[in-house]
Order: structure tokens, then C-alpha cells, then sequence
């Protein structure tokens, strides 16, 4: 399942993170080691923000994601699942073929 995951740094964190001079190497390390299928990087609520798309086989990749921004970043991660155009078309085809059966949508 992809998920978008949104990785805000507080002030102080993102400070000191950055005056490691290995910062951007140890974050394309994470990013590569994640898969990410993209990532994206701005201002959110004036914190800095991370903005990562990576698709998970099982929930149990979430404390694999999560856990080195929480240790070693001090940062706030929040997972949002996302879709594709495609997926999205998906389903709503099926929840039209239910709607018409006029069957429960959830069981």
C-alpha cells in the first residue's frame, strides 16, 4: 500500500541535524534505503517538512519508516494513505458496481 509520509523537523531539531556535515548524505542513505518513490521538501506550519511517497507489503514498515526520524531527528511523522489516478479509478468502479446492487458498501 503507498502512503504519503509527512516528517516535520521542530526548529531546534532540524538546526542541529543540519550542522551535521554528513546530514544530506545520511537522508538520500534513508530515502534510498525507504525505496521512496518520490520525496519532497518545504515549509509546513514553519517547520521544515519532508513529504515522502513509499509503498509498504505489510504495516510493519511503519516503525521501519517512523522510528530513525523520531530517534534520530527529534521529528514528527505522520502517514497518510495515498493513490494513484489509476487506483482511485479502481475503486471507484467497485463502489459504483455495489451502489448499484444497492448492497452495504462496508460489511
Amino acid at each position: 500500500m503507498r502512503f504519503l509520509v509527512e516528517v516535520s523537523f521542530p526548529t531546534e531539531a532540524g538546526n542541529r541535524a543540519l550542522q551535521d556535515p554528513k546530514f544530506l548524505e545520511k537522508l538520500e542513505h534513508g530515502l534510498k534505503s525507504l525505496n521512496a518513490e518520490a520525496s519532497y521538501f518545504c515549509e509546513k506550519d514553519g517547520e521544515r517538512t519532508a513529504n515522502i511517497v513509499v509503498s509498504f507489503a505489510n504495516p510493519d514498515m511503519i516503525p521501519v519508516v517512523a522510528e530513525p526520524f523520531f530517534q534520530d531527528f527529534g521529528a514528527r511523522v505522520k502517514l497518510y494513505p495515498v493513490m494513484l489516478l489509476d487506483d482511485l479509478k479502481r475503486g471507484v468502479a467497485q463502489w459504483q458496481a455495489l451502489a448499484r446492487k444497492e448492497q452495504p458498501v462496508i460489511q
